[in-house]
């Protein structure tokens, strides 16, 4: 297993499979108790229902990506959760040694590139407000609107919008910024745990 990035550049993103459902379960249950209380506001989340859920997201019409490594490992996962006809829900999660690297800024860009082709107009994410580094790959990722309510932030994106700086460019591939933050496991509302 690869302990962390070698070259991000590298890096596939890719719609998930059922038969990712093991190293989904395995990102998941890698994820440190401070990761799971952001992902999904309990530390006592299910991470295995949750990674049964995330190798089936068609079964709720929702999108899921992974993010993979040359020799197959998967260090993130994304999903498109629709809450109507207009707006879905997006949620990461990203392997601990692979942050801080423009994964989830990859996975963000091609979830709104998905809901622009289903017609989407907006993304939302819940996130607690002490998750700077979600918010920092939200709002780096386009202009974006945030509501404060219930010691949760409400982020809405527009779809198909992007920030200038947040696009491609000749120094860096992937269009991240080398001095910006990643994302840490936010969550969504689909998979909290109900014990």
């Amino acid at each position: 297993m690869t302990e962390g990035p070698v070259d991000v550049a590298t890096v596939l993103v890719r719609p998930v499979v059922p038969g990712d459902l093991h190293a989904l379960d395995a990102l998941l249950s890698s994820l440190d108790d401070q990761s799971r209380y952001r992902r999904w506001f309990t530390g006592a989340a299910d991470v295995h229902r949750a990674a049964a859920w995330a190798a089936h997201p068609e079964r709720q019409d929702a999108v899921g990506l992974v993010a993979t490594t040359p020799d197959g490992q998967l260090v993130g996962h994304a999903a498109l959760i629709p809450m109507d006809d207009a707006r879905a829900e997006v949620c990461f999660e990203v392997a601990a040694p692979w942050r801080h690297h423009g994964i989830a800024g990859r996975l963000l860009a091609e979830l709104d590139r998905r809901a622009a082709r289903r017609g989407l107009t907006t993304l939302v994410a819940e996130v607690l407000p002490e998750n700077a580094d979600m918010l920092a790959v939200m709002r780096e990722h386009g202009p974006c609107r945030e509501h404060r309510e219930d010691g949760v932030v409400e982020v809405t994106l527009p779809v198909g919008v992007r920030r200038p700086d947040a696009l491609r460019s000749r120094s860096d591939p992937l269009g991240r910024r080398r001095d910006g933050p990643e994302y840490r496991p936010g969550h969504h509302r689909k998979l909290r745990s109900t014990t």
